[in-house]
């Protein structure tokens, strides 16, 4: 990844906006790309943007570019695994 590029988790998406988290820092981020970009994302996954700008409105972040991958990482979503009981 280079300086350019940014990885954010995607938290929920919704017309022309998906709320994320950076992967690094998990500051709060509002990612606007194109409709047929963003339609290709899901919640859970980890985007990875190259980024055309970076700016801040009514204290919200948000950023904008282009999509160069996304996936999902289990492992670099730092989940808790659950406890399995017997019920029986």
């Amino acid at each position: 990844m280079n300086k350019k590029q940014i990885n954010l988790i995607v938290l929920a998406t919704r017309d022309n906006i998906a709320n994320c988290r950076v992967l690094e820092t998990g500051e709060k981020i509002s990612l606007r790309l194109s409709s047929y970009q963003l339609f290709e994302i899901a919640p859970g996954e980890i985007a990875t943007i190259d980024i055309k700008k970076i700016w801040e409105f009514s204290n919200n972040k948000y950023i904008s570019g282009e999509l160069i991958d996304h996936q999902i990482k289990v492992h670099l979503l730092d989940l808790k695994p659950l406890k399995l009981k017997d019920w029986i």
